[in-house]
């Protein structure tokens, strides 16, 4: 049961990040709702703990777990919508995490893109014993004053499924963006029992960001908040890293991240930079040479027009 907790624990670390959040409304999302989440958070982000305006937010029902972030980018709103619309450099995003090892971006059908995400353990593992999720990119929703992108895998290991992933972005101002990072995904009894013994084992100790009775939440919770966090992490490495050439990016993006996660070491510390800036060096040199070279770079969008607001 302790290496199926700790098998579990791989894929719930690079996979929980894929998922729509369950608070998204089904409804044709505009800036409205998101720069009104904006409002409600100003107390929150005042007296963030991050010292910078960012609300984590997590929950778990034993039958979908769900994790917000929001969170203030200190990016222009063109910038950053033209860069995260683009499916094939969210595979640049999705290989930062340490157990992340591949991400191919291949032809769905004429209007959307696959991304197949290939993890392994915390160290090196040949493509081979890695275990692969198939990503559906939707079509993003782009206008003057929003942004929106949607991944969807209809089902993952341990009889995980229904995985989503929503990133939203409105403008501020001419610097800044507000970002809104949500996913989720469903479980049965197989995964509830291998997280179980996983959070009673080698998760036991770990914590999240929200401090609740005197102390950091654990337990589901904290694992969804930790997750929630690297991905972060990993949008706005990728987006500070577009000020750079492209063949520089990389290597800006892997210091970048392992920078940002070892601020934060109680929660998200799991290897030194020497096991990984080199590890991930050589697998985005890897993925870099086996991404398919007919994939167009340029972002595919639903829309053009200005939505409603």
């Amino acid at each position: 049961m302790r290496f199926l907790a700790s098998l579990f624990a791989t894929f719930l670390l690079a996979f929980q990040a894929v998922a729509a959040v369950a608070s998204v409304d089904n409804a044709r999302p505009n800036g409205a709702a998101l720069r009104a989440k904006h409002a409600e958070l100003a107390e929150r982000f005042a007296s963030s703990p991050f010292g910078r305006p960012l609300y984590l937010d997590a929950s778990d029902n034993r039958q979908r777990v769900n994790g917000d972030a929001y969170a203030v980018l200190d990016q222009p709103f063109a910038r950053a919508s033209s860069a995260l619309s683009d499916p094939v450099q969210w595979c640049e995003i999705m290989l930062l995490p340490f157990n992340t090892k591949q991400c191919v971006a291949t032809s769905a059908s004429p209007d959307a893109l696959a991304l197949t995400v290939s993890v392994g353990r915390k160290y090196s593992t040949p493509l081979d014993s890695t275990h692969r999720l198939e990503f559906r990119f939707a079509p993003s929703l782009r206008a003057a004053d929003f942004m929106r992108v949607e991944l969807t895998a209809p089902s993952g290991p341990f009889g995980t499924r229904e995985y989503r992933i929503v990133l939203e972005l409105v403008p501020l101002d001419e610097r800044r963006t507000f970002m809104h990072f949500g996913y989720s995904y469903a479980y049965g009894a197989l995964a509830r029992a291998a997280m179980q013994a996983y959070l009673s084992t080698i998760g036991a100790n770990k914590v999240g960001f929200t401090r609740e009775e005197g102390d950091l939440v654990r337990g589901m919770r904290g694992v969804m908040e930790r997750n929630t966090m690297r991905y972060l992490l990993a949008i706005e490495a990728y987006l500070r890293a577009q000020a750079a050439p492209e063949r520089d990016r990389p290597a800006r993006m892997v210091e970048d991240w392992f920078a940002a996660v070892e601020r934060h070491p109680r929660q998200l510390h799991e290897l030194t930079h020497e096991e990984y800036v080199p590890m991930k060096l050589a697998e985005y040199e890897r993925m870099h040479r086996g991404q398919d070279p007919t994939i167009s770079r340029a972002p595919r969008t639903a829309s053009s027009s200005p939505s409603p607001s």
